[in-house]
C-alpha cells in the first residue's frame, strides 16, 4: 500500500499490529504454496522476504530456505539465479553470525553452482518475454551467477 500511495489512509484505520502480523503470516504461507506449485516462479523469494522485518524476524525466512532447497532441482537456471540474488539481499539484512545467514549462504552457493553448470536450462515463460532476450542468454546468465558468487 505504501508503494501505491495509500499507506496513510491504511494507517488511519488503526489496524492492530497483531492483525497485520497475522496477514503477513497468511501471505507468507500463500507465497510458499505458490512456489511449491510453480518452482520456476523466480520472484517469490523477494516477495516473501519483503514481509519479514530483518533482522528481528529473520528466523521466518527458514521455511522459504527449506522449500527452495527441496525444489531447487525442479527450477530452471534463471529462476535459481533470481532466487539466489534475492537471498543475497536477505543475507545483507541478517546478522552474519546467525544460522539463517549460514543456511542462506550454503543454499546460494548450491543454486549458483547449478546455474553455472546448466546456464541454458531456462523455463519457456522467460524465453517468451522479449525484454529478457539478452538477460537469459548463456553468457549473461553465467556472468550474473559469477558476479553473485563473488558477492
Amino acid at each position: 500500500m505504501h508503494r501505491e500511495g495509500d499507506y496513510d489512509e491504511y494507517k488511519s484505520h488503526g489496524i492492530p499490529e497483531a492483525q497485520e502480523s497475522k496477514w503477513r503470516d497468511e501471505h507468507r504461507i500463500d507465497l510458499l504454496g505458490k512456489l511449491k506449485s510453480d518452482p520456476s516462479s523466480g520472484h517469490i523469494t523477494s516477495m516473501y522476504s519483503s514481509t519479514i522485518d530483518m533482522p528481528r524476524e529473520e528466523e521466518l525466512i527458514v521455511p522459504l530456505l527449506l522449500l527452495l532447497d527441496e525444489l531447487k532441482e525442479k527450477m530452471d537456471s534463471f529462476s535459481k539465479l533470481l532466487n539466489a540474488e534475492a537471498l543475497i539481499e536477505v543475507m545483507k539484512r541478517t546478522r552474519r553470525s546467525s544460522t539463517v545467514h549460514t543456511r542462506s549462504e550454503k543454499l546460494i552457493v548450491s543454486l549458483l553452482s547449478s546455474v553455472m553448470a546448466e546456464p541454458e536450462r531456462i523455463d519457456a515463460r522467460y524465453r517468451e518475454i522479449p525484454y529478457l532476450t539478452r538477460t537469459i542468454g548463456r553468457d549473461a546468465i553465467v556472468e550474473r551467477a559469477r558476479k553473485s558468487l563473488n558477492t
